[in-house]
């Protein structure tokens, strides 16, 4: 066992990194950093006049950059809302979810969907489906965020009273 005048210097050893470790962060995130961090950002996107197709497409998006500061998370949440008309002669379904993207790599998340049964002929409804998730950042990346839209049985015609939207907030975070 070391004598107590070995657990003191280790002790002042100790405190010693620790103030280097906690200067260095200062110097990296700066005392604004080191106040705030986190930082908040809303976001909406929207598109018209549009057709759908039975696969998945994407209907309007919005990139976001993660900003300057040593930010290195992000939590999206949000709400994606796709309103149809239906063109074809018989019952339908439209679907609506968000998409998120980390542009550098590809990485996404797929938000839920929920299908809206559609009347045939000039029916018209709305689907919503929630999505967010965390994603780990670096410095330069960027975000995108996707409204998806789709119908289940057959395509439907491109109409002025068509409307795809995405809005919710991003919370960005510096957890390094």
């Amino acid at each position: 066992m070391p004598a107590p005048k070995d657990f003191v210097q280790m002790w002042r050893d100790l405190q010693r990194r620790v103030t280097q470790l906690e200067q260095r962060r200062i110097r990296e995130l700066g005392y604004e950093g080191l106040r705030n961090p986190q930082r908040g950002d809303f976001t909406t996107t929207l598109a018209t006049n549009f057709a759908l197709t039975t696969t998945p497409t994407t209907l309007a998006s919005v990139t976001w950059t993660v900003p300057d500061g040593g930010f290195d998370q992000v939590q999206v949440s949000g709400a994606a809302k796709v309103f149809a008309v239906n063109s074809t002669a018989g019952l339908d379904y439209v679907y609506a979810r968000s998409r998120i993207v980390r542009i550098s790599d590809g990485v996404d998340i797929i938000g839920a969907f929920t299908p809206t049964a559609v009347s045939a002929s000039g029916g018209s409804g709305t689907s919503v489906g929630l999505g967010g998730g965390v994603v780990g950042l670096l410095p330069g990346d960027q975000v995108r965020i996707e409204v998806q839209g789709w119908a289940s049985f057959a395509g439907w015609a491109t109409n002025a009273s068509n409307v795809a939207e995405w809005s919710g907030v991003l919370n960005w975070f510096r957890t390094g």
